[in-house]
């Protein structure tokens, strides 16, 4: 696995226990269609959660959460909707699109995580 892909692995690790910690429970990691991917489907209080992760080990090529374009929350909720559809879902109260921002220090080993929910671009 490349470093790259590590990162990005380690980072929805992280993602996934800050989620548990606070309540949410996870649906589905990895949603993979072809319009696009959800990396973690989580669901808290009638409220489906739509995430995209970010990680980075350095702000050097911006900050993780700079990396979501308009055209990826768009690929997102397309994505949200065929999974609703595909897996019947129709009882919820709200649906969320958000991104969970983790810029990893290699040397300490500490993450700084960052989640925003009900993004919209």
């Amino acid at each position: 696995m490349n470093q790259k892909k590590l990162v990005g692995k380690t980072g929805e690790n992280i993602a996934v226990k800050y989620l548990k910690k606070n309540g949410y429970k996870i649906v589905k990691r990895n949603f993979l269609i072809r319009q696009g991917e959800i990396d973690i489907i989580a669901f808290k209080q009638e409220v489906y959660y739509f995430f995209e992760v970010k990680a980075r080990n350095s702000t050097y090529h911006g900050k993780p959460v700079e990396a979501v374009s308009l055209q990826k929350v768009k690929r997102i909720k397309r994505s949200a909707i065929v999974f609703l559809s595909f897996n019947k879902i129709t009882k919820y109260r709200a649906l969320s699109v958000g991104v969970i921002s983790i810029l990893m220090d290699k040397q300490s080993g500490r993450a700084l995580l960052r989640c925003i929910n009900n993004i919209d671009l």
